[in-house]
């Protein structure tokens, strides 16, 4: 279950065990007076932290917490944790909106704390039974009692049986966890949870902006991938975006046109376009666009950074994309024609390349899938066996530095091809390596395959037979002719 849009711990916590709760304060400096600097500290928050404990009795309940932990993707991904030793007890029903609990002074304290959420009923594995409610307000309701009005109706009204617990919206401590195995399938979980303040009233009136990314290629080959940081699919402007665990350094605002430098992280994911550049460099330009909306208007988007991922760094089960923005190419000093012996130009480019994709294109039925091999294969059936393309299609490497599409929609996928060759013994199948495995793919499905170009003129001739465009400098050296190795000898018998 989630409340405003973040996940609900939902595990019985064994508060009988040792519970270590911490403060932290929130201290900022104020400078006061002309003269020299005089400091006073305000204090706006007190981030409450927990330790505790969770028993996992069963295999069922392992998997569940398991899932529950994976689907936070990130220590910094926010969920609700029902406090029960930060409860109220109940005393009596008045109305829906309205009940009595017995006098602790919280009229004059549950202000104090951000948390002012009650949930109220117990929770289950297998069924929750439980509301949630927001505090409006706290009044003397008589001797020994207190009066509580929240913003939701109850139904049914709790009772003296009832669990009260206040809620809190909290994160992980830590990104590693730590269990331990009582006997099988039972399993003592130990967690650390810090609170998050400033968190509470932005979630729930759309103050805290949510990003939006938008990665697309330009035609001929155009494609489009849409995620958001937030924890849920977001729709803005009639596109969909995905729910992914990704997020980018500071943006920096600046009124004059000049190149920024921003770099987005991703978690490991074939299915993201930053796999693209693994093992060898995407043929083509990845542009990108970070979006900011508010969780209160989704509509409403405030383009923070449009520019082009110039390069991908793999940081162990993480894609750090570098991205320069548009402006990038008014600090060029020279045009981006580089003078050197491989072409410039990215293959199928109409305005460079001016080689339509639908020359070279073909269509293949996939026969088999082995996502288990390193790097991953597929086995394909080339559709038109009767071409006199043939022969170049099952050429060795012929689809090499291309890439492989296949699915649609959200299935879409689009791989680099490493390199193809026949299949022994056959004469139409062909054996593909990839960059990396396929996630929807099934045998019997169709994919389109493009064969990638190495940039050079002799392949430019023969292959491609678009020489004409070729945008490279044929004359240039691949060394430098003016250089001379020098022969290092070393003496006999010498130290060195």
């Amino acid at each position: 279950m989630s409340f405003l849009t973040r996940p609900v711990f939902e595990f019985e916590i064994n508060w009988k065990n040792p519970v270590s709760k911490s403060f932290a304060f929130d201290l900022d400096e104020l400078a006061i007076g002309f003269g020299a600097e005089v400091f006073t500290s305000l204090q706006t928050h007190v981030a409450q932290g927990y330790k505790f404990a969770v028993e996992l009795q069963t295999p069922a309940q392992i998997d569940a917490f398991d899932a529950f932990t994976a689907a936070l993707r990130g220590r910094l991904a926010g969920f609700w944790l029902p406090v029960p030793f930060a409860a109220v007890k109940w005393k009596a029903a008045v109305d829906a909106t309205h009940f009595d609990i017995e006098d602790q002074n919280l009229r004059d304290t549950w202000q104090d704390h951000p948390d002012i959420y009650l949930l109220i009923g117990r929770t289950s594995y297998t069924s929750p039974q439980y509301q949630i409610a927001k505090i409006t307000n706290v009044a003397t309701a008589g001797a020994g009692a207190e009066r509580i009005t929240l913003d939701t109706a109850l139904d049914p009204q709790p009772n003296a049986r009832t669990p009260i617990a206040r809620l809190h919206y909290v994160r992980l401590v830590d990104d590693t966890e730590e269990g331990q195995f009582v006997k099988e399938g039972f399993m003592t979980r130990s967690l650390k949870v810090v609170e998050l303040p400033l968190e509470y009233t932005a979630y729930e009136t759309g103050e805290l902006p949510i990003y939006l990314y938008h990665f697309f290629t330009n035609a001929p080959a155009t494609y489009h991938w849409r995620y958001t940081s937030f924890a849920a699919d977001v729709a803005s402007g009639n596109e969909l975006f995905s729910k992914f665990a990704i997020n980018h350094g500071s943006l920096a605002e600046s009124a004059k046109l000049e190149n920024q430098s921003l770099k987005i992280t991703a978690v490991k994911d074939a299915n993201h376009p930053f796999s693209l550049f693994f093992p060898i460099p995407f043929s083509r330009r990845l542009n990108v666009e970070v979006i900011e909306v508010s969780y209160a208007d989704l509509e409403t988007q405030t383009r923070r950074f449009t520019g082009t991922v110039r390069n991908v760094a793999e940081e162990g089960s993480k894609l750090t994309a570098t991205c320069d923005s548009w402006a990038n190419v008014l600090s060029r000093k020279v045009p981006l024609m580089l003078i050197q012996p491989t072409c410039n130009y990215n293959i199928y480019d109409l305005p460079t390349c001016k080689l339509p994709r639908a020359q070279k294109e073909t269509t293949a039925q996939i026969t088999a899938i082995d996502n288990a091999a390193n790097p991953p294969t597929v086995t394909a059936r080339l559709l038109f066996a009767s071409s006199a393309h043939l022969a170049e299609w099952t050429a060795e490497n012929w689809f090499a530095a291309g890439w492989l599409e296949t699915g649609s929609a959200l299935n879409f996928e689009v791989r680099t091809i490493l390199s193809s060759a026949l299949v022994d013994g056959e004469t139409d199948i062909i054996q593909l390596t990839l960059n990396t495995f396929l996630v929807h793919a099934a045998v019997g499905n169709f994919i389109q395959l493009l064969p990638g170009c190495d940039g050079t003129a002799e392949t430019c001739k023969t292959k491609f037979n678009n020489f004409v465009n070729f945008g490279g400098f044929v004359a240039v050296p691949t060394r430098n002719l003016a250089l001379k190795g020098v022969n290092v000898s070393v003496a006999q018998g010498g130290k060195k």
